[in-house]
């Protein structure tokens, strides 16, 4: 009897192990979401009639509008079987439209196109948009390997010239990983042409406090960038921020954000970032909004 109840409690710990690996593993994923989702964004304000019929046998994920774009996302299995699993891969099929042109019909994004090669392993995921700017429109779009966070997180970048740019993420996960998708998004509208400052301004808006928002403003934008990365060259870099300290009390998030040389492990310079917190509404702290950059 003994060994039989010994058994029994062996099984229960081994499923609840399999339980926790299995929801760690979309840790990532889920991240993404909450922090797009979760901070309250002022610049989604709307939801429109689908663009296509409603007997498609597409997916939709997503169908708004934000000020003069219209966004519609529809995901689809694409006949790509994920090795050793009973499922398979996805497309996504995106659909942008501003001031009624549309700038893309469709446009494909599949896991190759995203990793640059064939992978039969992992599965594309479609995230959540992130910001919309007078320029671009922004989303999170992944591949990983099933039920895990084992993958590449990239952001895509729609512009209205009809270019899209992909911005890949640090695989590590960091608690402050809002401060390189802020740099991502901001490096690409200083560089965006012809440079709009507005457009810059509202991701400024939608990352900092207003006291970063006025400081930027009297320093220039390029005050965030550290004395080595000029104004010419820093979006040939690659950035990742890591969390430093964290002060619950205060609740403030300590953090750094380096610069590499593109597929270099030795940062080139670094910035100090503090994060402000906020209380969310599971009574944890969110720390979604950057109050100051320094050298």
């Amino acid at each position: 009897m003994g060994r039989k109840l010994n058994y029994i409690h062996l099984l229960f710990f081994s499923t609840i192990i399999v339980i926790l690996l299995m929801s760690a593993g979309c840790e990532r994923k889920a991240t993404m979401v909450s922090r797009a989702n979760g901070r309250g964004r002022s610049i989604i304000d709307g939801k429109s009639d689908s663009f296509v019929d409603a007997k498609s046998k597409m997916t939709i994920e997503l169908d708004t509008i934000v000020r003069d774009w219209h966004m519609l996302l529809q995901t689809a299995d694409n006949g790509i079987k994920i090795k050793n699993e009973n499922f398979y891969d996805k497309t996504l099929f995106v659909t942008i439209v501003k001031n009624g042109k549309t700038l893309f019909h469709q446009k494909a994004v599949t896991t190759p196109w995203l990793l640059g090669s064939p992978d039969n392993e992992r599965q594309l995921y479609a995230g959540p948009l992130i910001a919309v700017s007078n320029t671009t429109v922004y989303l999170f779009v992944g591949s990983y390997l099933p039920e895990t966070d084992d993958g590449y997180t990239y952001i895509l970048a729609f512009s209205k010239d009809g270019n899209v740019n992909k911005y890949q993420m640090p695989q590590s996960l960091d608690e402050s990983d809002l401060v390189t998708e802020f740099y991502l998004l901001y490096s690409h509208e200083c560089l965006y042409k012809p440079f709009d400052a507005e457009s810059l301004q509202q991701i400024i808006k939608e990352y900092c406090t207003d006291e970063l928002l006025w400081k930027i403003k009297q320093q220039g934008k390029f005050a965030i960038f550290p004395p080595k990365i000029s104004d010419r060259h820093f979006l040939k870099y690659d950035v990742a921020s890591e969390m430093i300290d964290i002060d619950t009390t205060k609740m403030l998030l300590y953090s750094r954000i380096y610069f590499y040389k593109r597929h270099c492990y030795q940062p080139l310079d670094s910035m100090k970032v503090v994060l402000k917190g906020r209380r969310n509404e599971y009574n944890g702290v969110s720390y979604d909004k950057i109050l100051s950059i320094n050298h």
